[in-house]
């Protein structure tokens, strides 16, 4: 989840609400302070197409869904933020792998984004960041993994003969053509193949799948392309059956179209997301013409609930194997599969895009932003107001997502504003285990003045919401209240300035991990035991209800965001930002904190044409400065007892970029670009000792040593890529990049060294890197009927960042080299259309099932050794172990039945196929599982929607998460048992 997890824009589809990724990074070794990884979003605002609506989501190991998750769920209180489906960045691929989720991470942080959705990627990469991302210091993400497509479609060529030797070889060695299929595309092209691939497409437990139509006009009855046999992808007939597989799997759909005959099959076929409004890639008048939407298409996509994400840029000013912007591609990773396209060749032929855009804003269908470009998406809001489209609908989405502040901001997460709230919106959801949500917002625009000779507009957006839950397992209670607030100022139509404001309150208790055998014996009860012989100042060793373990936290945030387009294609941002947040946490000590941030960012984009072709620049720099002071005292019982350490840490952080794109054709773009980032961490450690019994809150604590360590970190991370269109319906694309991520304050200041000598001040921690050189082909098949987006992945890491136990006690060490290799794949399909209901387009139902699965293997290449109580050369993992915390074989599988009259209702099963283990010397494993849920909905009408879910309808025992190489072998988080969920929303 994201640092505070605000705003964690939880895309529907596959937002996971982003949380809960699982990697064998070092932040992949651990889940949220609660030990979770399932995150409840409730009170937000989530954007339909008209406005943002009052929902709540849920992130499940990193997938976003509607069903309440089983087990521990931490609650993130999203009132007066704005989510748009399933954006904040709805369409980029710059959040990969374990060699750059870090640094994406934190520059995604420092603008005040939490969310970021991959619709293609390298599964096995994704799969070794389950848990970098979705934690309470990173940001939220969610990944499609291999796209679904036709024998020699997109994105085929685009993996095998382009990111395959420019992006991904250079990372991790020599790749055999061939080598990403079934990890970034998978080939299907009848139904027998979607049925045998299925365990593939599922591989890796993916957070929704991506599918490809490319001209789906020219398929005929016989499943033959009728023309343009160069681009194709899946036919048609195949996405209704993928899309039904994969809702029984409980994923939704995402799919790639080029023209209206693809936009209308996609829709027919039941999938919940388009990636790309038809007019996006044109290069004659025909094309123009075949992409052309009638307002029949916006009324059909809005009956079925689709959303439509507008990647206004992807065909005009696509950059290539690099991105532009440091939130886009540029820490070790390039632009993903449908990188570049051919421009339109002149401003004629743009209109259809413009034409189509707004009329589905008209018609209400739900619109979000999303750029297919490694700029991020801000390149597409200001192509958005390019069009005088949505100026006023994505302004405050603007300047929240590019860094005012930390303010519900997100990629996926766009803040509402007056411009997009409802006068009044209220909405209501309760359910098992005393679960209870409420939010009232509204959002009004103001009367137009003047401001010298400047028209200005002023409008306001405030949220107040709360939920209380009593929680499934012994001490999970749940509480949270926030108020959220903006106020923007547009000068004219070239600037805008908007303030944010935040206030969070949240109370939650922390039930712990269990044994796998206190999982099956009590699942309920709460976890955190201790054996004895515990270390010293641990008062209480007995569980975590009776040490009252729990965080309890006030946060404050506010920012300005400017935006000034200073001219034709040209602008800068300037955006201040400030953070100050008190917390109370009683865990195995209580820790009393009280931290603030400064810092901001400027940026300057230019995307004139240069020697008369296409191309983007952007430079920029972010510097910040992070102050916190910690202390720490002897937890009794959830009451403070004699102080045992105090620090004050202080970070500064500056970072510089630059990148320009070129296309040198209209089919191949050079990216060249280069990052600077410098990290500064120091600190003032206090260490005490208890003059009497530590346990005795009366007891006085006397000051032992002080350390005052100092760090650096800096280093240079150029780039260099190219994007080849090698045919209308394939890519060639490639990147060399370096990623580099320092260890943060958590890290440094922890227990032990790895040679088992007391940390004095910083441990003895290097930065991870990685070299990667990435190169892919993705394509349609000449059929249209389907589409493949083929990825095989093996990444090669030095100086991983891994928690591991020195002394009986957790810290963090490197691992000298770890490879993480792996298969994804998934699909859908419709298995009937018009069962009870016949009518046409808009009027007909649907049966559909869909599946996704996902291998991987993730393994240590060097023995990593420690020193300490249990010898001075102690095994920690071996050359070739397992590293912990993912499954090797997932599958996910779902029915679903669509009426016309607007209901649905879905079953589906969520089946870990295999154990899998959860510590390094691969001792203990995580059993397997199969769930049964069902979950259905009702939109009455605009104003009121319906909603109803029930989980794990068998009431099985198991473990949905687990925290990773835990010292008492306590790594299961008990999931939910038997439970159900209904609400209500209503706006006007």
């Amino acid at each position: 989840m994201s640092r505070i997890l605000l705003c964690l824009i939880v895309v529907l589809a596959g937002c996971a609400g982003g949380t809960g990724l699982s990697s064998s990074s070092k932040a992949s070794q651990q889940t949220g302070p609660s030990g979770s990884d399932s995150y409840a979003f409730t009170n937000g605002r989530w954007f339909d197409g008209k406005g943002f609506q009052a929902a709540t989501w849920y992130s499940v190991q990193g997938r976003l869904t509607r069903t309440p998750p089983q087990g521990k769920v931490e609650t993130v209180d999203l009132s007066g933020l704005f989510v748009v489906p399933p954006f904040g960045e709805a369409h980029n691929h710059n959040v990969e792998g374990p060699w750059n989720v870090r640094a994406v991470a934190e520059r995604y942080l420092k603008d005040g984004v939490f969310y970021v959705k991959n619709p293609n990627n390298v599964r096995d990469f994704a799969l070794q960041i389950r848990s970098a991302v979705n934690q309470p210091a990173s940001i939220d993400a969610t990944f499609a993994h291999a796209g679904l497509t036709g024998r020699g479609g997109h994105p085929v060529a685009l993996y095998e003969d382009v990111l395959r030797v420019g992006r991904y070889e250079p990372a991790v060695g020599p790749l055999e053509r061939g080598w990403f299929e079934n990890r970034s595309y998978v080939v299907v092209d009848t139904d027998a193949e979607v049925e045998a691939k299925w365990p593939v497409i599922t591989s890796g437990r993916p957070d929704f799948l991506k599918v490809y139509l490319v001209h789906s006009e020219d398929d005929d009855a016989t499943g033959k392309s009728g023309h343009s046999p160069q681009r194709s992808g899946l036919h048609p007939r195949l996405v209704a059956q993928i899309v039904a597989k994969a809702h029984a799997a409980g994923l939704q759909v995402t799919a790639h179209v080029e023209t209206a005959a693809d936009f209308r099959h996609a829709i027919r076929a039941g999938v919940d997301e388009i990636a790309h409004v038809p007019g996006w890639l044109v290069n004659s008048a025909a094309d123009a013409e075949s992409a052309r939407l009638t307002e029949a298409d916006a009324r059909l996509a809005l009956e079925r609930h689709v959303r439509v994400v507008t990647t206004a840029v992807a065909g005009s000013a696509m950059p290539s194997v690099t991105g532009h912007h440091p939130h886009g591609h540029y820490e070790g990773h390039a632009t993903g599969p449908s990188d570049h396209h051919a421009t339109a060749p002149d401003e004629s032929l743009s209109q259809v895009l413009k034409d189509n855009i707004a009329l589905l804003h008209r018609v209400g269908v739900r619109v979000v932003v999303g750029s297919d470009h490694a700029e991020t998406s801000l390149a597409e809001v200001m192509q958005l107001h390019r069009f005088h489209l949505f100026d006023n609908l994505y302004k405050g989405a603007n300047a929240l997502r590019y860094g005012a502040n930390s303010i519900g901001g997100a990629i996926n997460f766009v803040p509402r504003t007056g411009y997009s709230a409802s006068t009044l919106q209220m909405r209501m959801l309760g359910g098992s285990f005393g679960l209870v949500s409420g939010q009232v917002s509204s959002g009004k625009v103001l009367k137009p003045f003047q401001v010298g000779n400047m028209s200005a507009t002023m409008d306001y957006y405030i949220s107040v919401s709360g939920n209380r839950q009593d929680g499934f397992q012994d001490n999970s209670q749940q509480a949270r209240e926030r108020v959220n607030a903006n106020i923007g100022i547009q000068l004219g139509n070239h600037q805008e300035i908007r303030a944010y404001f935040l206030q969070s309150s949240v109370a939650e208790r922390l039930p712990g991990s269990l044994t796998n055998e206190q999982l099956f014996f009590n699942r309920r009860q709460a976890g955190g035991q201790s054996p004895p012989g515990a270390p010293p100042f641990f008062a209480c060793v007995t569980n975590n209800q009776t040490c009252n373990w729990g965080r309890y936290y006030n946060l404050q945030r506010i920012g300005i965001a400017y935006h000034n387009e200073f001219a034709p294609n040209q602008y800068f941002e300037i955006i201040p930002y400030f953070s100050n947040q008190y917390e109370d946490h009683p865990i195995y000590q209580t820790l009393r904190m009280h931290s603030y941030n400064v810092g901001g960012e400027f940026r300057y984009v230019n995307s004139n044409s240069l020697f008369g072709k296409n191309n983007s620049f952007v430079m920029g720099f972010q510097p910040r400065y992070g102050d916190q002071r910690q202390d720490r005292y002897v937890n009794i019982n959830g009451s403070i007892g004699a102080m045992t350490n105090s620090f004050r840490a202080k970070s500064t952080y500056f970072g510089a970029y630059a990148e320009d794109a070129f296309d040198a054709t209209k089919d191949f773009t050079i990216v060249v670009g280069g990052r600077w980032d410098y990290t500064g961490r120091q600190a003032t450690v206090d260490n005490y000792g208890p003059a009497g019994n530590p346990f005795n809150p009366a007891t006085p604590s006397t000051l032992t040593g002080t350390q005052r360590p100092l760090q650096h970190f800096d280093a240079i991370n150029p780039k260099l890529g190219f994007v080849y269109r090698t045919t209308p319906t394939s890519q060639l694309y490639f990147n060399a990049s370096r990623a580099y991520e320092a260890p943060i304050n958590i890290e440094l200041l922890s227990s032990f060294n790895a040679n088992g000598s007391p940390n004095t001040g910083f441990l003895n921690l290097d930065a991870q890197r990685a070299w990667q050189l990435e190169l892919g082909h993705r394509g349609t098949s000449a059929d249209k009927r389907y589409s493949w987006d083929v990825t095989v992945y093996n990444l090669e890491m030095q100086k991983e960042l891994l928690t591991t136990i020195i002394n009986n006690t957790g810290t963090f060490q490197n691992a000298n080299g770890t490879r993480h290799t792996g298969v994804e794949a998934g699909g859908g399909m419709v298995l009937k259309k018009g069962l009870f209901a016949q009518g046409g387009a808009g009027k007909e139902d649907s049966l559909q099932t869909r599946v996704a699965y996902t291998w991987s293997r993730f393994k240590f290449t060097d023995d990593v050794r420690g020193g300490g109580i249990g010898g001075p050369n102690v095994l920690i993992a071996k050359a070739g172990n397992t590293v912990a915390g993912a499954p090797e074989h997932s599958l996910n599988v779902e029915a679903r039945y669509d009426h016309p009259a607007g209901w649905w209702i879905a079953p589906n099963i969520e089946w870990s196929m295999s154990g899998f283990y959860t510590d390094y010397l691969n001792t203990i494993k995580n059993p397997s599982y199969v769930v049964v849920n069902l979950r259905s909905g009702y939109t009455i009408n605009d104003h009121w929607i319906l909603f109803a879910e029930g989980r794990n309808l068998t009431d099985k025992t198991y473990a949905g998460a687990v925290v990773v190489n835990d010292q008492f072998n306590r790594f299961a988080n008990a999931a939910l048992g038997i439970s159900g969920f209904a609400g209500v929303e209503y706006k006007f």
